[in-house]
């Protein structure tokens, strides 16, 4: 694994596991779209309307 030395090590080390954490988190919405997407071939435009609908969904969550 790189490191990323950035005057002290442990600030190096929160760099990493952050960058690590990062690609979780993209790996996670990359999941919830293929998901969607999976949906949207077995159900057609039900299945998109679900997609919209959880999107309205994410834009309300966000907002609070």
């Amino acid at each position: 694994m790189t490191r990323i030395l950035i005057g002290k090590r442990g600030y190096a080390v929160f760099i990493r596991e952050g960058f690590l954490l990062f690609l979780l988190f993209l790996l996670f919405l990359l999941f919830l779209l293929f998901e969607k997407f999976l949906l949207f071939l077995l159900f057609g435009v039900g299945g998109f309307e679900f997609v919209a609908f959880d999107f309205r969904v994410l834009k309300v969550s966000h907002q609070v």
